[in-house]
């Protein structure tokens, strides 16, 4: 893939992140997780392209992210931290791909997809 193609696939999926965390996309799991993030995107990927996500409110597309596209959105992730978008939440085990939450500055009046 070469470098423009790859600004342009980090650019589609940071806006599919941001649409999931506004609650403009709604997803399966809570996106509270990294893991349950990078399904998110998979699934609302799969819906914008016509696909079925969801059969009598089980979760069953099994649309996974690309290698590619899951380090690319690991990138991402922690832009979105230095931009204090979102915070980590570390876990027990101290992975920093645990939790996460909006950072408290986007949960005031104002913040991410608030007027």
């Amino acid at each position: 893939m070469n470098n423009q193609t790859q600004e342009n696939r980090k650019a589609e999926l940071r806006k599919v992140v941001l649409d999931i965390l506004t609650g403009k996309e709604s997803v399966f799991y809570e996106p509270n997780q990294f893991a349950h993030l990078a399904l998110g995107i998979a699934e609302v990927e799969e819906r914008r392209l016509g696909h079925s996500s969801a059969v009598l409110g089980f979760h069953e597309s099994g649309a996974r992210l690309t290698d590619e596209d899951q380090e690319t959105l690991q990138e991402i992730f922690w832009v979105l931290i230095i931009e204090r978008i979102i915070s980590p939440e570390l876990n027990e085990g101290g992975n920093p791909f645990g939790r996460f939450r909006l950072h408290s500055a986007l949960t005031t009046p104002g913040g991410l997809g608030q007027p």
